[in-house]
């Protein structure tokens, strides 16, 4: 029994937080620093988190808030590489104001996109990756007959979730 316990938990994900003062050289003071740290499950190393905080919650809460805030940011970079909304090109706060809007409703529409017509494998890419993977592909939209047809190209490695795309998209309400 205990060999048994001692494999389940070699293969399951292990996450610990530990907490200590330290003082770096060009520091007046010691700082709290909160660290997690990860074995992942079938890994044999750890990966180590540092933080240095003066927040007073647990150590776990703290990891939580960070990471949070981390993933807000992937959200900017986001919106300022795939949208351009750092740059506002006009004097003018009003059609500057109008730029950064329209900005986000193509971001929002992209969001929704993500969400409701891509393949599962393809919703945590980047507007930059999906551009180059779904958009910026190889092919003709040729019209025969009563019928429209994507003809791609032969090479086309995401040929698989274009078609996915454009079917989910069919099943959309108002597309079918």
């Amino acid at each position: 029994m205990p060999v048994y316990i001692l494999l389940r938990k070699r293969w399951q994900r292990q996450v610990h937080y530990r907490e200590f003062q330290y003082k770096a050289k060009s520091w007046n003071c010691a700082r709290r620093v909160v660290v997690k740290m990860e074995r992942l499950a079938g890994e044999l190393h750890i990966q180590f988190t540092f933080i240095a905080t003066n927040m007073r919650l647990q150590p776990r809460n703290v990891i939580r808030f960070y990471f949070q805030r981390g993933h807000m940011e992937n959200f900017i970079k986001e919106a300022k590489n795939g949208f351009a909304c750092h740059k506002m090109s006009s004097t003018g706060f009003e059609s500057n104001a109008v730029k950064l809007q329209l900005a986000m409703l193509a971001y929002n529409f992209n969001n929704w996109f993500r969400r409701l017509c891509l393949p599962e494998a393809f919703r945590p890419n980047r507007m930059e990756t999906l551009r180059t993977k779904l958009i910026k592909i190889a092919g003709k939209l040729i019209y025969s007959g009563r019928y429209w047809t994507w003809k791609l190209c032969s090479s086309c490695i995401y040929q698989n979730p274009f078609i996915q795309t454009l079917n989910n998209i069919q099943r959309l309400p108002g597309f079918g």
